[in-house]
């Protein structure tokens, strides 16, 4: 009886095995679908599972019959008992976990006696054999549904904070359970350094970490690879200031000098840091009171080692440079906060400990109780207290910064958590210490555009005094002579013409490889170019971040004239239109919902002046609303402004270059938005020889080869209509030439170069049959226009504001205030080159500042006349360091120098107030009312520039003397002083704050203010004879000074 019913019980079982293989067909062909995203609502799984779970059932029984093992028993029942949950649960995991508690059952089923010889027992290990196959089969598919339901789960999303102390960890912690996310967690990974955060970073085991400016050069190099995403800001919510003070911290008791630190005490914040060690160990190199041959025969830390009597470095190797440290066995010098003299309150607390003589922290770090006891260390051997950081101090220097991976796989979830956490969390403070994990004195985080990367937020200044760090200073070494101009191209069409003209140009040429404008203005900007040709908008740009025009593009083929010369004075133009199809019904008057193509985004010609004149026209920055769809390459490519984008035509597949602003989008440039007229849209934004050069004959693509010039008209600004031949007194507005633009220093070298090959390659060229500059085959505009006609140089000096004209300056800088991101851009890429490096001449009209402007540019005289735009120049100072300056020379009438002083207070490294001394006397009231308003304007205060009040024209007999003339003005200060209120004002005469000019109860006097003032006199030129030698050299020294 028992043979017969496990012969029953093994023909159940191979029934339900042909189950399980339909059931396991199932699985594997739905496993394919959850991989493709594709959920498995109509698998009924559980229904499957139960012929499984009946399977197991009858394991129990035959478990029973055989007398197996007490673990297969004991399987068998998990089997029983998942049978139930099958029954309730549909989904796919608890079926199939059924499955494998099942597989033990089968695996149990093995275990029969050794000894058991029967036939029936043969056939039970045949069946088992069998069904642990099957069950293995599902087990690998469980592990296969798994998987792909894990693909198919939307992954959390995490921001895990690397820190370097037990007191961030803390601190940490207390934020991942105040800042909550609903969308991104923070969760906390400590690392012994900052070093090995940065590791961990770059091996994706943490994802950000706030360093200085030292670690943000270090994290941006190999093997780190990471970039800064956001920066600390320093000043308010309203006015950001995105960099702080380096200073030498003293005791009041000690007496010696800057020039004396040699043998003294020494505290730093850290290996590495910006304030404790970049900026100090350059300053000591710069002045030569540090001896280094260079990393050839000796580190660093040796040399400082040997110039300190002794230190604490925090990271540090040399013995001596962790003397004074206090950490304990393994923590002592270490570079986190397990050593207490790390950082910057670590670093005040050595000088404390009286461990050290000096501490080189920031302005902020020395508490203002302490401010009594302590004082700055000045770099020209004087003291000033605390409060005084921005006249003594070693060096102002970059923000903090957020660092990640530069593979942006975390960015948005960093910056979108920081912004929400720095709205409701304590971000900037801590009870657990100061500056843990950002700096206190930070105010709120940043972001940074996505173009950002270590150099450009450094800027070259910094960047390249810390690799002269590294590599040392070889006086005796001279650079080699430039012989080739490094081209940028933005396109492979692009590229493949500059190879062409790499191949004749005898290696007077080099091309590099770009994506867009932009990136070829930060290559620039990098040194990993030398020369690119920019459009208008794009100049605008490159002007903001401190590159030249070197030569401009010349068109009207009417008149040749000023191609016969290298530099004519004569300044190419062309003319932005907007182009519609005749027999349409679009006029400007009636633009709205209308289909625009543009060339790209911040193009002069294709969108910032058809986008300026209708904002200014509509009040609205949102143009997108405005108009219908557009095709305006550059922007996002999910909105409007993309929607008739159509990317590469040849290349559907590859959607991420639709809306690209390059070659990759077909309706990129000027032929590209003509054509995007044409296939989709009902107006185009291009330059007046668009029609032409792509009509009648003149193009010979498929889209262009049957267009008649004849067909479209030119939309007037006026609502009317013109052929297209009216483009002179129907247009937008008469743009600047494309100009090839370099860095200032290269200006020269990068000219003679260009000039040169014209000469060869150009129109009139002596070698034009081998290679074509301003012809393109394979598209159109490559490198330079098709319709230049020549290149003219632009006279050395000029600034970009200049070459492109006021008028067009100016619509742009409006243009862009409806642009944060390129704000923010711009503002971080002048702050790094160019940010307060400009000296302001500001006086009355007939002061003779424009004559002193231009006299300490050449050095010649030159008849001026009232100025009605600031002008400005670099200025390379006199001296050994071969520093420059910029000088602006602002509007002295009075209608017009509040406007420009508005514009640029800002950005003042100082202040020259030139004063007419042979007139003072009927004018001193005058003088004193523009006085009053710089020294009360806010952001003068702020800032706190020197000033020097030039007395000049003491070459007249009549000239008042310096010490007359301080005498008066203030006399002059302390009545407006009382006469008007004592809140300060801005230029415009707005109330913005609350100061004092002077101090209280005392007559006033300019020692009373946050700035220092100087009074020199001084002469343009020479009694006897208009030109002759002037008499300013005691300027020229005060500028020296400034650097």
């Amino acid at each position: 009886m028992k043979g017969k019913r496990v012969e029953e019980i093994i023909q159940t079982i191979q029934v339900d095995i042909a189950h399980l293989e339909e059931l396991l067909k199932s699985i594997n062909a739905h496993i394919e679908d959850m991989k493709r995203l594709v959920g498995l609502q109509n698998v009924d799984i559980a229904r499957a599972g139960a012929r499984g779970v009946f399977a197991a059932v009858e394991i129990t029984r035959l478990a029973q019959l055989a007398n197996v093992s007490a673990t297969a028993a004991r399987a068998a029942q998990i089997a029983a008992r998942g049978a139930q949950a099958a029954a309730a649960v549909s989904g796919v995991l608890a079926a199939l976990f059924i499955f494998v508690d099942i597989a033990f059952v089968a695996k149990g089923a093995k275990d029969l006696k050794e000894g058991a010889k029967v036939e029936q027992a043969k056939k039970i290990r045949a069946v088992a054999d069998e069904l642990e196959t099957e069950f293995e089969k599902l087990q690998a598919a469980a592990l296969e549904v798994q998987n792909a339901l894990c693909l198919a789960m939307p992954k959390e999303k995490q921001v895990r904070w690397c820190v370097k102390s037990k007191s961030e960890l803390n601190k940490c912690r207390d934020l991942v359970n105040t800042c909550k996310n609903k969308e991104i967690t923070l969760s906390c990974v400590e690392k012994p350094n900052t070093d090995e955060c940065l590791t961990a970073i770059q091996e994706d085991r943490a994802d950000a970490i706030c360093v200085d400016g030292g670690d943000v050069y270090k994290g941006s190099l190999q093997p780190y690879n990471l970039k800064p995403i956001m920066a600390e800001n320093y000043g308010s919510q309203t006015e950001t200031d995105t960099c702080y003070y380096a200073v030498a911290v003293v005791k009041k008791s000690s007496t010696f000098t800057f020039d004396e630190l040699k043998d003294k005490r020494s505290c730093h914040t850290g290996i590495g840091k910006t304030a404790g060690w970049n900026i100090i160990i350059g300053l000591l190199l710069e002045k030569k009171l540090l001896s280094w041959g260079g990393p050839d025969t000796e580190s660093l830390e040796k040399a400082v080692s040997r110039f300190f009597k002794a230190s604490c470095v925090p990271g540090a190797k040399e013995p001596n440079l962790c003397q004074q440290c206090a950490g304990k066995k393994e923590h002592k010098c270490s570079r986190s906060n397990n050593e207490p003299y790390y950082n910057y309150a670590g670093a005040f607390k050595c000088l404390q400990d009286d461990k050290g003589d000096v501490a080189f922290v920031k302005q902020s770090t020395v508490p203002e109780a302490f401010h009594k006891d302590y004082e700055l260390l000045c770099p020209d051997n004087t003291r000033k207290p605390i409060k005084d950081y921005k006249k003594c101090n070693l060096a102002k220097v970059p923000a903090h910064a957020v660092l990640t991976r530069s593979r942006d796989d975390k960015t948005k979830d960093i910056i979108a958590f920081l912004q929400e956490a720095q709205k409701e969390c304590k971000l900037f403070s801590s009870q657990y210490g100061k500056d843990l994990i950002f700096k206190n004195s930070a105010v709120s985080l940043i972001p940074l555009p996505p173009s950002m990367d270590g150099f450009l937020f450094l800027g070259a200044d910094y960047s390249n005094a810390i690799q002269a760090l590294k590599e040392g200073v070889k006086e005796d070494e001279v650079p080699a002579a430039e012989t080739k101009v490094r081209w940028c191209t933005q396109s492979k069409a692009e590229k493949n013409k500059c190879d062409d003209w790499t191949t004749i140009s005898g290696g007077a040429i080099e091309c590099t490889e770009a994506a867009s404008a932009e990136d070829c203005i930060v290559q620039i900007l990098k040194g990993d170019a030398d020369a690119v040709t920019l459009d208008g908008g794009y100049m605008y740009t490159a002007g903001q971040c401190g590159l030249v025009p070197v030569m401009g593009e010349y068109y009207d083929q009417d008149d040749l004239t000023p191609c016969q010369r290298r530099s004519s004075g004569t300044k190419g133009v062309y003319y932005a239109v907007a182009i519609a199809k005749k027999g349409t019904k679009v006029a400007w008057s009636n633009l709205r919902g209308v289909k625009t193509c543009h060339t790209a985004v911040g193009r002069t010609a294709g969108w910032n002046i058809p986008v300026g004149l209708i904002t200014n026209e509509t009040k609205n920055c949102d143009f997108a609303s405005y108009v219908g769809q557009s095709c305006a390459p550059g922007s996002d490519v999910k909105s409007k402004l993309c929607a008739l984008c159509i990317g590469d035509p040849e290349k559907r597949l590859e959607s991420s270059k639709k809306c690209s602003p390059s070659a990759s989008e077909a309706y990129y440039g000027y032929s590209g938005a003509f054509r995007c007229l044409v296939e989709k849209g009902q107006v185009a934004f291009a330059k007046h020889t668009t029609v032409f050069e792509n009509t009648d004959g003149k193009n010979p693509a498929g889209w262009a080869k049957d267009l008649k010039s004849g067909d479209f008209e030119l939309l007037c600004p006026d609502g009317s209509r013109a052929p297209v031949t009216d483009y002179k007194s129907c247009n937008l507005a008469e743009v600047p030439a494309h100009a090839v633009v370099t860095l200032p220093e290269k200006r020269t070298f990068v000219a003679e170069i260009v000039v040169n090959q014209q000469s060869l390659y150009g129109r009139k060229g002596f070698q034009k049959d081998i290679f074509q500059m301003f012809e393109s085959t394979g598209g159109k505009d490559l490198l330079f226009k098709d319709s230049t006609q020549c290149l003219l140089e632009i006279p050395k000096k000029t600034t970009m504001q200049e070459f492109l004209g006021d008028k067009y300056h100016t619509a742009v800088t409006s243009l862009n205030k409806c642009s944060t991101t390129k704000s923010v851009l711009w503002k971080i890429l002048r702050g790094s080159r160019i940010s307060r490096r400009a000296v302001l001449l500001v006086g009355l009209c007939d002061s003779g500042k424009t004559l002193l402007f231009n006299r300490l540019l050449t050095g010649t005289y030159k008849k001026t006349q009232t100025s009605i735009t600031a002008n400005s120049a670099a200025y390379k100072v006199k001296s050994d360091k071969g520093t420059s300056l910029t000088l602006v020379d602002l509007p002295g009438h009075e209608s017009l120098r509040h406007q420009f002083l508005e514009q640029y207070k800002a950005s003042a490294r100082a202040l020259l107030f030139v004063v007419d001394s042979s007139a003072f006397q009927r004018e001193v009231k005058e003088v004193a009312e523009l006085l009053y308003q710089l020294l009360t304007d806010v952001a003068v205060l702020k800032n706190a520039p020197p000033i020097l009040i030039a007395c000049n024209k003491q070459d007249i007999s009549m000239a008042k003397s310096a010490k007359l003339v301080q005498q008066q003005l203030e006399k002059e200060l302390n009545t407006l002083r009382v006469t008007r209120s004592a809140a300060p004002t801005t230029l415009e005469g707005s109330n913005s704050g609350v100061a004092q000019l002077g101090k209280k109860g005392k007559d006033f006097d300019f020692t009373q203010l946050p700035m220092k003032v100087k009074f020199l006199e001084c002469s343009t030129h020479d009694s006897k004879e208009e030109d002759g030698d002037a008499n300013i050299s005691n300027v020229e020294g005060w500028l020296a000074k400034l650097v």
